[in-house]
């Protein structure tokens, strides 16, 4: 990625930030991430719409890993333009210790021998003990804006866009999980909004967006 930014002109010296997951167990067969298929990644990224479920890095991602027995999960996508304003979109990799929530259900978790859901939140605050408690886990998201925001704008809407991963998975941010959300900001899209208003917007929305995307990508699995 930093060779394709070289060669676009857009910085000599690019500092790109990155997260993995803890995949191994559930990734076998499928090619660990280098070099080349980073600069791969980065020619084919207008090529169209962003493959959902069990592809790319959400290859190996899994739900429901601390009661029963795990589900398949993956990558998702989701946008909203906001009418006379930004757009704002969400990319995921979905691979929490918790369930997948949509509509007050879990609709991708832990899963009993008869093919039933566990519901981990409610087996923990029962005591139920767990032999996976020390599972490694890790959500990872991006959250991206056509708005103009200062770092510590970025920041604050990464901070307003994990409420949408709170609503999506259950329990959340667990000591077992490494969750991180990043935050880009295109600059393209100018408001007359106030900074405040401008970022309350934007990270409203990023949170609407991230929930739906952790759905998307954890459903487009099975």
């Amino acid at each position: 990625m930093m060779r394709w930014i070289v060669e676009q002109g857009i910085d000599d010296v690019p500092l790109v930030p990155a997260a993995v997951i803890y995949d191994l167990p559930y990734a076998k067969g499928s090619p660990p991430p280098d070099a080349a298929l980073a600069y791969t990644a980065c020619l084919a990224a207008n090529a169209g719409p962003v493959p959902e479920g069990n592809v790319g890095a959400g290859a190996g991602a899994t739900a429901g890993k601390i009661y029963g027995t795990p589900m398949k999960s993956g990558l998702g996508t989701a946008s909203l333009c906001i009418p006379g304003g930004p757009v704002v979109a969400a990319l995921v990799v979905v691979n929490p210790v918790g369930d997948i929530w949509c509509g007050g259900r879990i609709v991708v978790g832990a899963l009993r021998p008869d093919g039933t859901f566990v519901n981990q939140t409610h087996a923990m605050l029962a005591g139920v003990p767990s032999p996976h408690l020390q599972t490694m886990a890790t959500t990872i998201a991006v959250v991206a804006t056509n708005a103009r925001l200062t770092k510590a704008e970025a920041n604050r809407v990464a901070m307003l866009a994990e409420d949408g991963m709170a609503r999506a998975i259950s329990p959340d941010h667990t000591q077992s999980d490494g969750d991180i959300i990043f935050c880009l900001a295109l600059g393209s899209y100018t408001s007359n909004l106030t900074s405040d208003e401008l970022v309350t917007l934007v990270g409203t929305a990023a949170a609407v967006v991230l929930e739906e995307a952790i759905v998307r990508g954890a459903l487009a699995a099975q």
